[in-house]
């Protein structure tokens, strides 16, 4: 008789797609999910591999695949050291084997043994889908295992997908990404035939893999509601700002919360340059303000959103008024974009090296005097990852946005000592106090910039190398 309730806020995902099957297939489209400022799930969120020649030896091994996974976690360390990795197979026997073919690769190329070394958290695992449940990284490489026997025959025998259970176990392994899920798969979803079964299991896999590799659901999700009245507002701004030239993309988002139009980025396909929110049926229905003006907001800016308001009633007093400022607006956020790469799956150091962490206005920073206080130095709008994660705890921010931030800071500074250039970076970020958390999170940061030659040490402290 005691009243409970579902947490329905889903916060891992920072791209929709790594949830989106999940969220349809086993909670009914009931979980609040965030929309990505990028279009292209391929850059962040689902992958899909075809290993073309892998084949299933059967009893829960594909060594074409294995090895494929693993030459693929080879180039993540020495490329991506950053982002914390882990591998989640269908079977013991074929975690075993990735385990295996890694061993091989790391005697012959000792160099990224550091990305393999034991961590506190966040360290590297090869795990099957037994006992992969409550981990969680930044990347995750599935090795789906199953596919065609050495005769060209693909069986319905999918292991422990099979079970009683099997659809919990599927659920548990594809949602363990915060940013990037590879599939690497030897078989694809269109040729699991689900009238041949009676396993749940095996019919979820099947739509897995479609929806892995073309992005399309069995069961999709329901539009937002609300009538033609209802959208008025959003039918003459979408009018207006598509007669001055601005493509945009009505209703962004799968579930939960839905940005009413993306303005699409021209110089870069696959990038949202804004989104544009009018008060109307999805303003009107947030249960709270708190939900609606506050926390809505900030974690759509934590994914990088940089967000428009229309308002009715202006709208309706100074229709051309809000064109041009909408307009303004967005071109404002398009120079900003300029100065910031088209996605890509993985974030190379040469754009570190490459000073992303210009000002938010578009302006170059400029050197002031060391005398300076940190705010007047630094002005906080100034770099995006700061206002993008500015209150988040500190192991939730990713390494790349530390990275933005302490490149950016030496911009300025020209060479700051260690402490004080924590300090900076804390400051820019709104913290108070630096926790331990927070100084071992940008402190790591610190030490890979140095390895990697991006930064330099003298004894005026560090500095940014040429």
């Amino acid at each position: 008789g005691v009243p409970h309730t579902s947490l329905r806020w889903h916060y891992r995902s920072t791209h929709e797609s790594l949830i989106t099957f999940s969220n349809v297939s086993f909670y009914d489209g009931g979980l609040f999910t965030f929309p990505s400022t990028e279009t292209d799930s391929h850059a962040r969120g689902v992958q899909f591999e075809y290993v073309e020649d892998g084949v299933y030896e059967g009893k829960g091994v594909n060594l074409t695949e294995a090895r494929r996974v693993a030459d693929a976690v080879m180039r993540h360390a020495r490329e991506t050291p950053d982002l914390s990795l882990g591998v989640g197979t269908f079977s013991l026997r074929q975690q075993l084997a990735i385990q295996d073919e890694l061993e091989a690769r790391r005697r012959q190329d000792p160099s990224a043994e550091g990305f393999f070394a034991p961590k506190e958290e966040g360290g590297f695992f090869v795990k099957n889908l037994e006992n992969i449940q409550g981990d969680e990284r930044d990347v995750i490489f599935l090795s789906v295992t199953y596919g065609r026997g050495p005769d060209g025959k693909i069986r319905h025998h999918f292991g422990p997908i099979n079970g009683e259970n099997g659809w919990r176990r599927l659920n548990v392994l594809t949602t363990r990404a915060r940013r990037h899920m590879r599939v690497f798969s030897s078989m694809r979803g269109d040729e699991i035939n689900s009238a041949q079964t009676t396993s749940r299991g095996a019919k979820l896999l099947h739509e897995f893999l479609l929806y892995a590799e073309h992005g399309r659901l069995e069961v999709p999700m329901e539009a937002a509601a609300g009538s033609d009245d209802e959208r008025l507002l959003e039918k003459d701004v979408h009018n207006e700002l598509t007669r001055h030239g601005i493509r945009l993309q009505p209703r962004v988002g799968m579930a939960g919360y839905r940005i009413d139009f993306g303005v699409l980025d021209d110089a870069a396909p696959g990038r949202f340059l804004c989104g544009i929110e009018c008060d109307g049926p999805a303003y009107r229905d947030a249960e709270t303000v708190r939900d609606r003006d506050r926390l809505r907001h900030e974690v759509l800016e934590a994914r990088g959103w940089t967000l428009l308001r229309v308002w009715s009633t202006d709208w309706f007093k100074d229709r051309p008024g809000q064109v041009d400022r909408l307009l303004r607006q967005i071109e404002e956020a398009r120079q900003r974009a300029a100065l910031i790469p088209a996605p890509s799956p993985m974030i190379e150091m040469e754009d570190v090296r490459a000073g992303l962490s210009l000002a938010r206005d578009g302006a170059s920073p400029s050197p002031t005097s060391e005398n300076s206080s940190p705010q007047a130095r630094l002005p906080f709008p100034q770099y995006p990852p700061a206002s993008r994660y500015a209150g988040l705890p500190a192991e939730s921010i990713p390494p790349e946005a530390y990275r933005e931030m302490i490149v950016g800071v030496l911009r300025q500074a020209g060479s700051l000592e260690r402490s004080e250039l924590i300090k900076e970076v804390r400051a820019l970020l709104g913290y108070k106090r630096t926790g331990s958390k927070l100084e071992k999170a940008i402190g790591s940061v610190i030490d890979d910039l140095l390895a990697r030659g991006v930064l330099g040490e003298g004894s005026s402290g560090l500095r940014l190398r040429e």
